[in-house]
This record gives structure tokens, C-alpha cells and sequence, in this order.
């Protein structure tokens, strides 16, 4: 069982400490489980058959995975929120969108109409 700091696991998720108090659960001793953290993606992830195992270490937020693909928000956007062939992403919370650079690069190669 491995524990992280929170300042970790804002990183790794790419969050604002405000955020990652509304989503991590807080512990006694201020360290936080990283079976805790796999829970919530699991829990979140949109697209994405198989649970994961191990923490990704290449989460983007929209405007990050927009610029480096070369997308727009809203063509993003209108991407999640596709019910056949939905982009693979975490959906946190209401507002918060999470894309794993990996599963979205296989994702466009996948459904570009080539």
C-alpha cells in the first residue's frame, strides 16, 4: 500500500488544491492511499473498458490535450459527450475532465476518417 501527499496527487490529476479537497477524501495522517486515487478514476473513467492498475502519468486537462492535438474546446467538448464511440477520458467530477494523452492519441488515430 503506498501513500502520496496530497501536492502528489494534485499534480498527477492535474488539480487545484480547492479541487482536490472536494474529490480526494482526506486521511488522519494528511497522506492519502494511492488505492484511493485508482478508485476515482475507475469510478470517472468514460471510454475506457479496462480498469486501471496503475496511476496514469499522462493526464491532460482540455485546454492542454486542445493545444496539443490541435483541436478546438467546444470539438472536444462535443467529443465527450458522444454516446457511440466516446473519446476515452475521466470525468472527476461535473466540471472536471481529465484525458489520458496515451488513450486519446489511439482514440483520433482509431476514428480519423482517413
Amino acid at each position: 500500500m503506498h501513500f502520496y501527499r496530497r501536492d502528489d496527487v494534485n499534480a498527477w490529476l492535474r488539480l487545484a488544491a480547492r479541487q482536490s479537497y472536494r474529490l480526494v477524501p482526506s486521511t488522519a495522517s494528511g497522506r492519502i492511499r494511492l488505492d484511493s486515487v485508482l478508485a476515482i478514476l475507475n469510478r470517472s473513467r468514460v471510454g475506457i473498458e479496462k480498469p486501471l492498475v496503475d496511476l496514469p502519468g499522462d493526464l491532460l486537462t482540455p485546454d492542454e490535450t486542445a493545444a496539443r492535438f490541435g483541436v478546438t474546446l467546444a470539438e472536444l467538448r462535443r467529443w465527450t459527450h458522444r454516446t457511440l464511440h466516446v473519446v476515452p477520458h475521466f470525468r472527476l467530477n461535473k466540471n472536471t475532465i481529465r484525458f489520458s494523452e496515451a488513450l486519446f492519441e489511439k482514440w483520433v488515430m482509431e476514428n480519423s476518417a482517413a
